[in-house]
C-alpha cells in the first residue's frame, strides 16, 4: 500500500484559525475509525460508532462483518475567544451539514460494497468556557457481501459541521451561528490484506537552520527514524531546531498456524522509500535535494499479525508502526522560506 506524505523545512505556521464575532477555531483533529477488517463475507448492515469520550460502540457489527477494529480515536477542535478572554462558548451539532452518502477511496475492486453512509456526530458539550477544547464522534454503517479488500479507505471533513458562537445559547445551528467548525472523519478497510496509515499530527520536519554564507561549505540536516538530530557544513541559527521523524502505522495479519487453528506467527512486510536525487522541496522557484531515507520499525522489528486464536480464520489483523528520517541538502546562499514537498512510502508483505 502507498501513501505520499508531505515533509517540510522550517518550521511550519499552524493553519489560520477560523475568525468571526470574536471566536477563533482550531486545531480539529477528526474522527478516526480505524482499521477495520473484514475476514468473512457477510451481507448484514454494520454500524461502527465512536463517542466523544474515546470509546467504541461494536454493538452494530454483524458476526464476521467489521467485529475487528483498531486504531480508533475522538475528534475535537478548540475555540477561545479572539482576545483571550474568558466567556460562555454554546456548540451544537448542525444537521444539515450531512450528506446521505459517503464515497470510498481504492475501493473500485470491492464488489458488493453498499450505503456507507454517516450519521449525525456527537459533541461532548454544548456549553464551555473559553478557553475550551470540544470533543466528538460519530459513527457510520456500511453492507458488503463479500470480503473487503485492502486498500479500500476514506477520509474527508464535511463542512460546517457544528455550530459555534459565544455569550447565547444557538437557535438555528443552520444560521445563528459566529463560527462553523467541519466534522472530519478517516476510516480504513484492510480485509486480510496490509494497510499503511499516516500517523496523525507526525511529520517529517527539518527544522529551522540559516544557510552557508556565500563560499562556505554546503550544509545538511539529517533526521534519523530514531529522532537523532546531526547536522554539518556551514549552517547557524541552531540548525534542525524543532525537527521530527515521520511516523506511519501498519496493520496486517500474520501467517497461519497448523491449518489455520493455531496462533499464526507475525509476518514481515517490507518498507519502499525514495531512491537518492528523486525528492525535493521546494519554495517558489528555489528548490532542496533530500536523499538517504532510512526506516526504524518498532521495537526494530518489521512484522505484522499474528495476535490472538485464529487469528487468519476470522481476520483478527494485528498493528505495529515504523518511522521515517532523511537528509536535507542547503546549499550556500539558499533563500529563505518554507520548504515542503511529498515522498512516497509503500508496504508491501516481504516474499
Amino acid at each position: 500500500m502507498k501513501n505520499f506524505i508531505l515533509i517540510t523545512f522550517t518550521i511550519l505556521l499552524a493553519a489560520a484559525p477560523l475568525r468571526a464575532q470574536g471566536v477563533v477555531v482550531s486545531g480539529n483533529t477528526g474522527v478516526d475509525f480505524g482499521f477495520i477488517s473484514e475476514g468473512v463475507d457477510v451481507a448484514s448492515l454494520n454500524t461502527l460508532a465512536v463517542n466523544p469520550d474515546g470509546s467504541v460502540d461494536k454493538s452494530g457489527l454483524a458476526v464476521g462483518g467489521g467485529s475487528h477494529v483498531i486504531g480508533t480515536g475522538q475528534g475535537s477542535f478548540s475555540v477561545r475567544m479572539a482576545d483571550n478572554s474568558a466567556g460562555d462558548i454554546y456548540v451544537e451539532v448542525n444537521t444539515s451539514a450531512f450528506p446521505s452518502n459517503i464515497s470510498l477511496i481504492n475501493c473500485s475492486t470491492v464488489l458488493g460494497l453498499s450505503s456507507f453512509a454517516a450519521s449525525t456526530p456527537a459533541i461532548d458539550s454544548s456549553l464551555k468556557q473559553s478557553p475550551a477544547v470540544f470533543n466528538y464522534g460519530g459513527q457510520f454503517s456500511w453492507t458488503s457481501v463479500l470480503n473487503i479488500v485492502p486498500n479500500c479507505q476514506s477520509q474527508s471533513c464535511f463542512p460546517n459541521a457544528f455550530c459555534i458562537k459565544e455569550g447565547s445559547p444557538i437557535t438555528d445551528p443552520a444560521t445563528d451561528c459566529h463560527a462553523y467548525a467541519d466534522f472530519c472523519y478517516s476510516v480504513n478497510f484492510v480485509g486480510e490484506g496490509i494497510g499503511l496509515r499516516h500517523r496523525a499530527g507526525a511529520a517529517l520536519n527539518f527544522g529551522t537552520a540559516c544557510p552557508p554564507p556565500s563560499g562556505g561549505a554546503t550544509g545538511y540536516i539529517k533526521v534519523a527514524p530514531t529522532g537523532a538530530v546531526t547536522t554539518r557544513g556551514s549552517l547557524s541559527c541552531n540548525p534542525g531546531t524543532g525537527a521530527t521523524p515521520d511516523v506511519f502505522d501498519v496493520v496486517g495479519t500474520g501467517n497461519p498456524g497448523l491449518l489455520g487453528l493455531l496462533i499464526p506467527s507475525p509476518q514481515d512486510y517490507r518498507i519502499t522509500l525514495p531512491a537518492d536525487n528523486t525528492v525535493r522541496l521546494t519554495s517558489g522557484a528555489n528548490s532542496l535535494n533530500v536523499n538517504d531515507f532510512a526506516s526504524y520499525c518498532e521495537g526494530d522489528d518489521c512484522r505484522v499479525g499474528g495476535l490472538g486464536l485464529l487469528g487468519v480464520v476470522s481476520g483478527i489483523p494485528g498493528t505495529t508502526s515504523f518511522s521515517v528520517g532523511a537528509e536535507v541538502e542547503i546549499p550556500p546562499g539558499t533563500p529563505a522560506g518554507v520548504y515542503t514537498g511529498y515522498y512516497p512510502v509503500t508496504v508491501t508483505y516481504a516474499p
